[in-house]
């Protein structure tokens, strides 16, 4: 046989993690309270906050939060924290925004939108070169449409196959693609709603803080407690106050462009 067969078991590549504990800076913005009269507050999202710093801060990362921000202003905080806080002894950067979205990206309290390719180049360019070849993770709690599909309809999560990678002239190194080591999470597939308890925050944040709990953690992959996560979601429909009453079935989307298996403890 050919030596380009790969067993599944027989190679497992993992990214680097830091010995000392000190994974990395997690940088959690918090939209509540939005511009305009007719636009609620988000003031549940305050729960969601809060679960995503304890369980950060409880993993060693450092734990940035930011509240009610403008688009504009998001871009400036990513990119000063992912320059400025991010040093090479770190082995990752995680972004959480909590906030109203829609299909293109993710909105600032001034309603104008971030998208996610503007996200992604942010912590690509060359003020973040702390970052290169090392996991860039944003989780989004947020709307992308406002469709709440039937449960029989299949989820149509939109496919982001990353470049093949390619040699550099003299064949002895790899020039990374720029779509290369990213993983984004979102609370819901494209073009759906998310919800959220008025009260209790969004069954999503909460799930990913439950499975990014040490006795999870210590053990699975990022990618395999997202799976996790996505299970949980999707099979705990939730009832919507409609006419006539309705269970909606949120189904989370993962994309991802990472090269190695991410643990948060070695």
């Amino acid at each position: 046989k050919g030596g380009d067969d790969v067993g599944g078991d027989d190679v497992v590549l993992k990214y680097d993690v830091n010995k000392t504990g000190e994974h990395g800076v997690v940088l959690i913005i918090n939209n509540v309270h939005f511009e305009g009269k007719d636009i609620g507050d988000r003031k549940s999202s305050y729960e969601d906050a809060k679960r995503l710093k304890e369980v950060f801060e409880g993993l060693r990362y450092q734990v940035v939060v930011q509240e009610d921000l403008k688009a504009e202003e998001i871009k400036t905080r990513i990119r000063g924290i992912a320059a400025g806080l991010v040093t090479k002894k770190h082995d990752s950067f995680i972004c959480c925004i909590l906030s109203r979205g829609n299909s293109e990206g993710i909105e600032g309290v001034d309603h104008k939108t971030v998208t996610v390719p503007e996200l992604a180049n942010i912590v690509n360019s060359k003020e973040c070169s702390a970052l290169h070849g090392k996991p860039k993770i944003f989780l989004f709690q947020g709307d992308r449409g406002t469709e709440i599909p039937e449960p029989s309809t299949v989820d149509s999560s939109m496919p982001w196959p990353p470049k093949e990678e390619e040699k550099v002239a003299d064949g002895t190194a790899r020039a990374l693609p720029p779509e290369a080591d990213f993983l984004f999470g979102f609370s819901t597939s494209d073009g759906n709603v998310a919800a959220r308890g008025v009260y209790s925050g969004s069954q999503y944040i909460k799930a990913v803080c439950e499975f990014l709990d040490p006795k999870y953690s210590s053990r699975l992959s990022l990618d395999e407690l997202l799976l996790l996560v996505n299970d949980k979601i999707s099979g705990n429909p939730i009832d919507f106050k409609l006419l006539p009453p309705y269970k909606y079935h949120q189904m989370p989307e993962i994309r991802s462009t990472l090269r190695k298996k991410f643990y948060f403890k070695k």
